[in-house]
This record gives C-alpha cells, sequence and structure tokens, in this order.
C-alpha cells in the first residue's frame, strides 16, 4: 500500500470536507421554540452544518477556507491511496515567545478510519516541512482528556511544553487610562513575535487567522453575531483584543488578547473596564497558571484545559 502527501488543492475540498463531516454522527438543529431536533445533513443550513465543526463543515465554506490556506496562511496537505483522498494535515506557521518559539502549529490531522498509517504519512511530511522552512519545532494542542493522541504524539517525540485553564471573571470599572479604536488591519505580521496571553487554544497565529479578518460575515448568522475587534494602547503598549458575545449568555464575552509583552494587570483593567461600560458582566479568558495569577481570588476556573506538546526537529 502506497501512501502519497502532497500540497492541498481546490480540487480536494469535496473529499477534505468529506473526512470531517465523517466525524459527526448526529446532525442536529435547534428547531422553532428552542427544542433541538435531529435532521437530515442536506437539511441543514450553512451555518447549521457550520455549527458542528467550521468551516470544514460544507464544501462551499471549505473551498473559500483552503483558498485562503494556499495563499500562504497555512500548509494544507492531503494523504492518498490510489487518488483516493484518506488523511488531511493543516498547519500554521508561527513566531512567538518562548516556551513556543518558531514552529509550524498542526491544527488538524484527520484520516479515514481504515488508513490510520496516513496519519504517519502526513506527520513525516510535516516534520520534513519544518526542516525545511526553517520552523525548528511542530506543536498540537489537545484537550486534557485526549490520552490517545497524546500518546500518538509521544510516539514521535513530542513532549508538553504549556497547559492552559479556562477561568471566569467579572467585569469591573478600573482606575487605569487606555486609548481604544477598531482594528483595521487583519494581517497576522503585525503579531509576529508577539504573546497571545489569553485565548491560546490552538497557537498565536491559527487564532488570529480564525477570529480577525471578517470574511465570514458573508454568512448572516455570522455577521449578526457581537464581535469586537479592538486596539487597546495602556500605558504606550499595544494589544490587539478579539471579543465574542457566548451564543447563549449575552452578559458574557470571550477574550482572545495578544501583545507585545507578557499581560500586564493594567492591560487587564482596561479590558475589563471597557467591557462593562459596553454592557457586560463577566469575562471567559484561557489563561496558563503563570496569567491566571493575576485574577487573584477573583477568577473561577472551569474544567475546560488544553494541553500544548511540542516536538523540535
Amino acid at each position: 500500500m502506497n501512501i502519497t502527501v502532497r500540497p492541498a488543492l481546490l480540487d480536494d475540498t469535496s473529499a477534505i470536507s468529506g473526512l470531517f463531516r465523517a466525524q459527526v454522527t448526529v446532525w442536529q438543529r435547534l428547531a422553532v421554540g428552542g427544542a433541538v431536533e435531529t435532521v437530515p445533513y442536506e437539511h441543514l443550513t450553512l451555518h447549521e452544518r457550520w455549527t458542528h465543526g467550521g468551516a470544514w463543515m460544507s464544501v462551499e465554506t471549505g473551498a473559500v477556507h483552503l483558498s485562503r490556506l494556499m495563499r500562504g496562511i497555512a500548509l494544507a496537505c492531503v494523504a492518498e491511496i490510489d487518488g483516493e483522498i484518506v488523511g488531511y494535515a493543516e498547519a500554521y506557521p508561527g513566531d512567538e515567545p518562548a516556551p513556543y518559539g518558531r514552529h509550524l502549529h498542526l491544527a488538524h490531522l484527520i484520516m479515514t478510519p481504515d488508513y490510520f498509517t496516513a496519519a504517519d504519512a502526513l506527520m513525516r511530511y510535516l516534520i520534513a516541512e519544518a526542516e525545511r522552512s526553517k520552523h525548528p519545532r511542530l506543536t498540537v494542542s489537545l484537550g486534557g482528556a485526549s490520552d490517545d493522541m497524546a500518546d500518538f504524539y509521544a510516539g514521535y517525540g513530542f513532549n508538553e511544553i504549556a497547559q492552559v485553564t479556562r477561568y471566569t471573571l467579572a467585569t469591573r470599572e478600573g482606575q487605569v487610562f487606555y486609548r481604544v479604536s477598531d482594528l483595521t488591519s487583519a494581517s497576522a505580521g503585525q503579531i509576529r513575535g508577539w504573546y497571545m496571553p489569553v485565548g491560546r487554544t490552538e497557537s498565536a497565529a491559527q487564532q488570529w487567522e480564525a477570529s480577525m479578518p471578517s470574511h465570514w460575515a458573508v454568512i448572516p448568522q455570522v455577521a449578526a453575531e457581537r464581535v469586537y475587534r479592538l486596539v487597546l494602547n495602556v500605558a504606550g503598549q499595544d494589544a490587539f483584543v478579539c471579543l465574542r458575545q457566548h451564543a447563549y449568555d449575552a452578559r458574557n464575552l470571550g477574550l482572545l488578547l495578544w501583545a507585545q509583552k507578557a499581560l500586564t494587570p493594567q492591560i487587564l483593567s482596561a479590558v475589563r473596564d471597557w467591557a462593562t461600560r459596553s454592557g457586560y458582566r463577566t469575562l471567559s479568558l484561557v489563561v496558563d497558571p503563570t496569567t491566571a495569577r493575576l485574577f487573584g481570588a477573583e477568577g473561577e476556573s472551569d474544567p475546560f484545559r488544553r494541553v500544548v506538546y511540542a516536538l523540535d526537529v
């Protein structure tokens, strides 16, 4: 059995989308009145499909996503046997302070159940690509209960380098001077070498590309979401923030934050002040243990956890 790996093409969109959709066992949507109903995939709107896992849940949105990746945003590659696509990987180049460094972050590694060897072929391809592109490290982020995948990556030499946990923090007015403006540029080049002290569940570059460009606003339901993309300047330091209203709690904002330095009490105070003045009561923040110390006794953690693993190539 000869497995080959190559860069993904737009012609591969349907097959890649099929790999992702095969992971979903039940397709559901909210009916009139708020009840959850199970329906055939074909009966779902683009947005209803999106809610099951993002852009790859439909060929239409998958094609838009892949076309962006192919412009240099990320590495997208497929594994195939006799012309049949049996695996897919998506990795984002990044440059962040320690402990991450210059790296390729593996956002997706997916294969058909019958061809798990495709994962090995894709991993070897990614390791070679990291070496060729002078990204000396591969990283991957897993949920706290992903024991099987943690063992899989450990087999290639990946080691744990970071953990993050989710906290809820009340908003409040703060005695801090700051300037705030709308973010006008969605270029990821702005955050090269920056920290992502809040919200880093995958990588700084991947989450920037998923959150800061607003091209998905062509989907009406996405356009209707309350999302704030802002630049904060506090004590001469800029921070880029994306705040997204929780789908089921209109007074809660999920926070992503990129900054030139590690999170400071002044920047945190400015975010909390802006949020409370904008009518919100709580913030949802995913942070590492060092950043969590800034919350003191005010932060309330929940079971959500991610673990970052790295392989130096």
